[in-house]
């Protein structure tokens, strides 16, 4: 069964499902609760998904958003709420302009 997503939340969805598929654990701790622990691993994967965007991207707010499939206004909200700086991915050569 094929299951198509899209944007940060589909990703997120479609890395969950491979886990449980592969039958390895969400990361969810029991104290915490399902919701709180639902909140706690979208804010982490949403951080990690911003970065690694970010990196691939060489630091380009435009290209990221566009890969995440999210509108740039989106993008920056995400980055104002978890304080990233998109001007430290960027390359030396590209600093230097």
């Amino acid at each position: 069964m094929e299951v198509l997503f899209s944007g940060l939340v589909g990703i997120f969805f479609a890395a969950a499902l491979y886990l449980l598929q592969e039958g390895r654990p969400l990361g969810l701790q029991t104290e915490e609760g399902l919701l709180a622990g639902k909140r706690r691993l979208v804010r982490e994967f949403e951080r990690q998904a911003l970065l690694r965007l970010l990196r691939d991207c060489g630091g380009n707010v435009s290209a990221a958003a566009r890969r995440a499939k999210i509108t740039r206004r989106n993008f920056h909200r995400l980055l104002a709420k978890y304080r990233i700086e998109p001007r430290g991915f960027k390359s030396v050569t590209e600093k230097s302009h």
